[in-house]
């Protein structure tokens, strides 16, 4: 997620340009580098309000939290999801984030990128390694109970 993702600075009014249809992630990056500086903002979400419209058509972008939070540590890049949404077609989407009522903030990071494939099958391989997991305790402890038994 981190290498194919775009950082935004916060506060901000920001083009972007979103080549694929699809679903999309926004991370807020509590450590990160954005060139040459480097950010440490706290693992505590931040309180922003978030707008993203569709320049062409004017439309707004329904931005919700992630049903399924999740999470990337990649280098220096340290991120957890935030919102995600969904576009029909590409384009050049306004994205607007500021702290609520004009309030001052920290400078934070945002990382804006696709959901794809492999966020779905690494928690497809989460869930299998844990039933994997649990498919083996079962067996040692069935095994355990049935030595138990036979001993004298």
């Amino acid at each position: 997620m981190a290498n194919t993702s775009e950082q935004v600075l916060v506060p901000c009014e920001r083009a972007l340009t979103l080549s694929e249809a699809g679903r999309y992630t926004v991370f807020y990056e509590y450590q990160t580098m954005v060139g040459e500086r480097s950010y440490s903002s706290g693992r505590s979400l931040p309180c922003l309000n978030c707008s993203l419209v569709q320049m062409e058509s004017g439309r707004c972008v329904s931005l919700t939290p992630p049903s399924i939070p999740s999470e990337y540590l990649v280098g220096c890049r340290h991120g957890v999801s935030m919102l995600t949404f969904r576009i029909d077609q590409p384009g050049v989407y306004h994205l607007s984030a500021h702290y609520p009522e004009g309030g001052d903030g920290p400078q934070v990071v945002l990382a804006v990128g696709r959901t794809g494939r492999g966020q779905v099958a690494a928690l497809g391989l989460f869930a299998l390694s844990a039933l994997s997991a649990v498919a083996t305790f079962l067996k040692r402890w069935r095994s355990r109970e049935r030595t138990d038994r036979a001993s004298p």
